[in-house]
């Protein structure tokens, strides 16, 4: 854990809340809540967050992946910015979820 005692803002996108389904961000979450998250990026100053707690085996089986290799994926739900997705590692022993905004599709 951080212990400089510096605060900042960032974004937890729906799908880096919780596995599985969740219909709203509400039945998971109350304002003023205090949670634990990790730092998934930082762009252009935006701080961006995820609840989720992935195993080592998750992460592993996904590093290796060129930038440029194509997986097939499976569209868990779509919205106005984009897709949900779940796609599965080419040794097919991990999945992984999430987000394909609407300007990559």
């Amino acid at each position: 854990e951080p212990n400089s005692g510096a605060t900042a803002t960032g974004l937890v996108n729906k799908m880096n809340i919780k596995w599985g389904f969740l219909k709203s961000v509400e039945d998971e979450l109350e304002i003023a809540q205090e949670v634990n998250v990790k730092v998934l990026s930082v762009d252009a100053g935006k701080l961006f967050l995820s609840m989720l707690k992935e195993t080592a085996a998750q992460n592993f089986s996904f590093e290796s992946i060129p930038s440029d290799q194509w997986l097939t994926g499976r569209v868990l739900n779509t919205t106005s910015e984009g897709a949900y997705m779940e796609v599965r590692a080419p040794n097919g022993d991990a999945t992984a979820k999430g987000f394909v905004h609407i300007t990559h599709i």
